[in-house]
């Protein structure tokens, strides 16, 4: 094996291990420079899951927002979704976005 053909992947590992540690480093600089509040949730409403197979939508009425979610309990990805089209296009979810009275579902 030439030197040439090591290159392309040596390269690739040499900026892997240069991000990873400029992460670590900006995270860690943010970590000493931010201030951590705990929030107390305890008697406020739970938020809600509609599951659609491995898809699912969060909604949150304490903080009045909505998420598609992706994935798996090993590893998930989510997307604000607007509330309003929401509760009018899945019909499961209107009961619990009880704050946007501008959408009603559909029948």
């Amino acid at each position: 094996m030439t030197l040439t053909a090591l290159a392309p992947p040596l390269l690739r590992s040499v900026r892997s291990v240069a991000a990873t540690a400029l992460l670590a480093s900006s995270v860690a600089c943010a970590g000493a420079h931010a201030d951590l509040t705990q929030a107390d949730v305890r008697g406020q409403e739970a938020f809600h899951v509609i599951q659609l197979g491995r898809a699912g939508y969060v909604i949150d009425a304490r903080t009045e927002t909505c998420l598609l979610m992706f994935g798996s309990s090993n590893s998930a990805t989510a997307t604000p979704v607007s509330c309003a089209l929401l509760k009018k296009n899945v019909p499961e979810a209107a009961p619990f976005i009880t704050w946007d009275t501008s959408a009603t579902p559909r029948n």
